[in-house]
């Protein structure tokens, strides 16, 4: 029974029949009685409720299509009475009404619909379903009722549940984080094709991935079902188009998420965790998934799509894109090496300029680049291209440089180390170890302990030929254990006897002039 009164029916039923009229005078009084006798204040509310239950129940497939797309138009309308045009309709009349309104269109996406009437109902689901119209707590029947829809023995029901998730992405969130995966994984074995609609599951996830106004773990969840789909189901990823490309979209744009409200980036170089988890999460979470991705799908699959972005951006006025495009670039190599390891000179051509730039984020990511590659491509590139890395990081160890990226670029050269010989290490150690020294008396602690580390790997790839530099850096070294510096130091100390025993095997040194104390 309609909720509609009557008299109020009856026009408005006459008025839905002159709109599908053939006749294009009849069509457009109809048209003009809409905006003018329907669209107000007074009378919009019994519009809608009137073409929801039309959706539901009209008389015919035509009828409840027809009145689908017309309660969609109407709700989605800027009203009459205000003036911003991101206003809707449906989010400006009254709750009792908008209660009333999910209660038919729920009722009707239920019950027996055609396949056409069940997809105009879900489009129209989706709008309602907006915040603006449901806010939080107000249509808590909807989520159970799509996820029951998705195990419906009908197709349509199935398909159609996943129309609305993939309109309304915002509907997911934290609290159905552990129901939303088996219910998509179940969507991509579906026998059905209708169903197994993968672009719009993509679509979906990678919706509410870039949405910023979303929390961060929802953000954080859709892309991990994103990734999960590339582990679970690569074959059917890599033939799906659209999902190499919206993982690569997705993960470069989260990558440039980084020192919001710190421009200059000087609360990130400050910070003495160099290693802060919790810093930037959506950039951590990118990084992470652009990994998982590219071991499943490999270079093949994913380096096309990702080089089809990353030259442009590594040359982008704006320095957030820069960095974000060399991050890219060391989370994808490994698994990307397939492509990428005939690519070398071209890729160093391309990221090395950037080990200069103005801004230490980007310095820091080429850095990061920088040494991934060393050990993605290991032994060929410490065979092909030493003459081009060794100087360009050695020349961010000094103080023109900031702590973290002369920690960074110290770091990168652990990682081309343990890969080479002394041979190709040999011409270098000069300036290398200079350079060293200098910054193992700088104020940061990490800065310290990473060129201590850096110092141990180097000694124990150079093997004999560090044994000049023994007499220079024992002394220091033995200084650093002997100075009262605290138990917050601990982890110095004990790389500084890490690194002291390193050089000490490296030089064959039977016994040591110096005597070490801790």
């Amino acid at each position: 029974m309609s909720v509609v009164p009557q008299e109020y029916h009856t026009v408005l039923n006459q008025l839905l029949e002159n709109l599908l009229s053939t006749d294009n005078t009849t069509r457009a009084e109809a048209e003009k009685s809409l905006e003018l006798d329907w669209s107000s204040k007074a009378n919009v509310e019994l519009l809608l409720v009137f073409l929801a239950e039309q959706a539901c129940q009209g008389n015919n497939d035509t009828i409840r299509a027809f009145a689908s797309v017309m309660f969609r138009r109407m709700a989605i309308k800027s009203p009459k009475e205000l003036s911003s045009v991101t206003d809707r309709t449906i989010g400006v009349i009254s709750e009792p009404v908008r209660q009333q309104i999910r209660s038919i269109l729920l009722a009707g996406f239920t019950s027996a619909q055609s396949n056409q009437v069940r997809h105009k109902l879900s489009d129209a689901i989706s709008e309602v379903a907006k915040e603006d119209a449901s806010p939080p707590g107000t249509w808590n029947e909807l989520i159970p009722a799509l996820f029951e829809a998705t195990r419906n023995h009908d197709p349509s029901f199935r398909e159609s549940a996943f129309r609305v998730f993939s309109a309304s992405p915002e509907l997911i969130d934290k609290s159905y984080l552990e129901d939303v995966l088996p219910v998509y994984n179940s969507g991509f074995e579906d026998a059905n094709d209708d169903v197994r609609h993968v672009p719009t599951i993509i679509d979906f996830c990678s919706a509410v991935a870039k949405n910023k106004d979303l929390e961060v773990n929802t953000r954080m969840a859709a892309l991990e079902l994103l990734s999960t789909f590339a582990e679970v189901s690569p074959a059917m990823c890599k033939l799906t188009p659209s999902y190499t490309e919206q993982m690569v979209l997705l993960t470069l744009s989260m990558l440039t998420e980084v020192c919001i409200d710190d421009d200059d980036a000087a609360e990130w170089n400050n910070n003495d965790d160099s290693e802060d988890e919790d810093e930037e999460p959506e950039y951590g979470a990118a990084r992470q998934a652009l990994d998982r991705v590219a071991l499943k799908l490999n270079g093949q699959a994913l380096a096309g799509p990702l080089f089809q972005y990353l030259p442009s951006m590594v040359q982008s006025s704006n320095w957030r894109e820069r960095q974000a495009a060399l991050m890219a670039l060391s989370s994808a190599a490994e698994g990307c090496s397939d492509v990428l390891i005939n690519e070398i000179p071209k890729i160093l051509d391309m990221i090395l300029p950037t080990l200069n730039d103005e801004h230490p984020r980007v310095q820091y990511a080429c850095c990061n680049a920088l040494g991934q590659m060393s050990t993605d491509f290991a032994d060929l590139i410490q065979r092909t291209s030493a003459h081009r890395i060794l100087p360009a990081l050695i020349s961010k160890l000094t103080n023109k440089s900031v702590p973290r990226v002369q920690a960074h670029a110290a770091a990168a050269l652990v990682n081309f180390s343990e890969a080479a010989s002394k041979e190709i290490l040999e011409p270098y150690l000069d300036d290398l170890l200079n350079n060293l020294l200098v910054l193992l008396q700088s104020p940061k602690r990490y800065v310290q302990e990473q060129v201590l580390t850096t110092i141990a790997i180097i000694a124990d790839a150079a093997q004999k030929t560090f044994i000049k530099y023994y007499d220079t850096l024992m002394p220091l070294l033995v200084n650093v254990l002997r100075t009262d510096v605290g138990d917050e130091n601990k982890l110095l100390k004990a790389k500084c006897i890490e690194c002291s025993t390193l050089i000490a095997l490296a030089s064959a040194r039977k016994s040591s002039n110096h005597t070490v104390k801790s």
